[in-house]
C-alpha cells in the first residue's frame, strides 16, 4: 500500500481507508448491475414469435404425401390419362402468399386455396374455394363450379394437369379430409392438407386426390 507524504498526518492515514471504501462501493454496484442483467436476461424469451413461425414442419409419423389426377375420356378414341406422384417426387408450391387471398372472411381459417404440384415431367394445379358460400374449407361439398364467377353462390373447384381435366367448365364435388395451416401476421404455411374430388364435363370424368403430410 502506498502512502502519500503530507504535512497532515491524519490525511495520510485516511486516504487508504477512503480508497478501500471506494473500491468496495464499485464492487457492490458492479455485482448489483450484473445480477440485474442476469435477472432481466432470464425472463427474456429465447425465441421470438417470428422464430417460432419460421419453423419447418417435417413429415409427421405415418403421414402420406400423394397426388393423383385420373382423367377418363368420354370418347372411346381417346385413352384415359393419369398424373400421379408420391412422397419426394411431388414438389408443392403455393402461388398465393398473402393471407387475404386464402382467408377472405378474415376469421383465421382458410376458405380459398390454390396448390400447384410438379414432378420432373408433369404438373397438376388445384383450386378449392368455399368463400362464395360463406363457409370455411372443410367437409363435403357438392355441386362445385369451376368458373371464376363470384356471383355464383357455389363451392369452387378446378384442376388442370398434364393428364388433362375439365378446366373452367367442370361441375363436381370434393371432400376435405384434413386442413391445417399456420398464420403469422401476413404470412402463412400449409402444415397438412388432404382432399378427394370428382369432376365432370362434356369431354371427361376426372377423379383423384391430393394428400400433403396427411395422417389417415
Amino acid at each position: 500500500m502506498v502512502f502519500l507524504r503530507s504535512k497532515h498526518k491524519g490525511l495520510i492515514w485516511a486516504l487508504p481507508f477512503f480508497v478501500i471504501l471506494l473500491l468496495f462501493g464499485l464492487g457492490v454496484a458492479q455485482t448489483s448491475q450484473s445480477s440485474s442483467g442476469s435477472s432481466s436476461q432470464k425472463h427474456t424469451p429465447s425465441l421470438t414469435v417470428e422464430d417460432i413461425a419460421a419453423k419447418n414442419y417435417g413429415p409427421r409419423e405415418g403421414a402420406v404425401t400423394e397426388v393423383q389426377v385420373l382423367v377418363h375420356a368420354r370418347s372411346s378414341n381417346v385413352k384415359s390419362k393419369e398424373f400421379r406422384c408420391k412422397g419426394n417426387d411431388c414438389f408443392f408450391s403455393l402461388p398465393w402468399r398473402n393471407r387475404e387471398a386464402l382467408d377472405k372472411n378474415n376469421d383465421g381459417i382458410v376458405d380459398h386455396l390454390a396448390v400447384w404440384v410438379k414432378t420432373v415431367d408433369g404438373h397438376a394445379n388445384f383450386e378449392f374455394s368455399t368463400d362464395r358460400i360463406g363457409v370455411n374449407l372443410g367437409g363435403n361439398f357438392d355441386g362445385t363450379d369451376a368458373s371464376l364467377d363470384y356471383d355464383l353462390k357455389l363451392p369452387g373447384f378446378r384442376v388442370e394437369s398434364t393428364a388433362g381435366g375439365c378446366f373452367s367448365t367442370g361441375r363436381g364435388s370434393f371432400q376435405v379430409l384434413d386442413s391445417q395451416f399456420e398464420f403469422n401476421k401476413d404470412n402463412w404455411r400449409m402444415i397438412s392438407f388432404a382432399a378427394s374430388f370428382t369432376q365432370s364435363c362434356p369431354t371427361a370424368e376426372v377423379t383423384g386426390h391430393i394428400y400433403y403430410n396427411y395422417v389417415p
